[in-house]
């Protein structure tokens, strides 16, 4: 909501605020006032504290800034925003926005080198996100799957690394493919690469993070242990050897009691947030 309205005042720049909210999750994929709870993104939005997206064209930009302006006074109305010059040709997201970054190419990297527990926890984080927290990834992800098979092999990432003017090589994609691919089909699909990219910085919540921590704690116990780990993955649909279960908790247990309290798991999560 619009910063006015905590003072209950509300007026038309409310909707253009609302709008401006609207297109920056078009365009980046998550909301711009983040906060761990309802105080923090009230201070946020009342300070209008949020990151200028980066991953448009300047005019796309500067028609948010004046949507999203605290000052009532300078914000644009209606018809200031559709005179804006972003309007003045049709705006489809360019092919060049839409390619693999070398940002997404390093979460992609440091997500091949977690534990299966944080994978899973990646995992279980992006199914409870919504269409335009992940839309951005959706859209690169639609222009490298070049043969529109839902599959991303080393062929079409080698062919949008090059697009993208990024210097990796051959083998290193195969590498990626391989820890990141959940399958054993040798290829990336839909689920694991937005797994594999997202900005868990951006999208990450207290509410989110114990919805995670439940599905491991199947006693709902406040604990995860060798046994619920085994069970959770089973549930999953997959199966964890014993020696990844004690790897992994020898991993995140700090206290040293062989279990992963909700703190500890906080923590693991927490050490995702790798700045790239």
């Amino acid at each position: 909501m619009a910063p006015e309205i905590f003072k209950s005042d509300y007026g038309p720049k409310c909707d253009v605020w609302a709008l401006g909210i609207v297109l920056y999750m078009i365009i980046t994929g998550t909301l711009p006032f983040l906060g761990k709870n309802r105080e923090q993104v009230k201070e946020s939005i009342l300070n209008s504290d949020f990151l200028r997206p980066e991953n448009c064209s300047e005019e796309c930009a500067d028609l948010i800034e004046n949507l999203l302006c605290k000052d009532v006074t300078k914000r644009y109305t209606a018809a200031q925003a559709l005179s804006h010059p972003w309007f003045s040709s049709e705006r489809d997201i360019p092919d060049e926005q839409i390619l693999l970054s070398e940002d997404t190419l390093n979460r992609m990297r440091s997500f091949s080198d977690q534990t299966k527990l944080r994978k899973a926890a990646l995992t279980l984080l992006v199914k409870i996100l919504d269409d335009a927290e992940v839309a951005y990834l959706r859209s690169v992800f639609e222009k490298i799957d070049y043969d529109k098979s839902g599959l991303l092999d080393t062929t079409e990432l080698k062919q949008a690394v090059k697009e993208s003017k990024i210097n990796i090589s051959e083998r290193e994609l195969e590498l990626l493919i391989d820890n990141i691919d959940n399958n054993d089909n040798r290829m990336i699909d839909y689920t694991e690469f937005i797994t594999s990219c997202i900005d868990i910085e951006k999208v990450l919540t207290e509410e989110k993070l114990n919805a995670i921590f439940d599905c491991f704690d199947v006693d709902h116990t406040g604990i995860i242990t060798f046994d619920t780990i085994k069970r959770a993955f089973t549930k999953f649909g997959r199966e964890i050897p014993d020696k990844e279960v004690i790897d992994i908790i020898l991993k995140h247990d700090m206290n040293n009691d062989n279990e992963i309290n909700f703190d500890e798991f906080k923590i693991m999560m927490m050490q995702l947030k790798i700045k790239v």
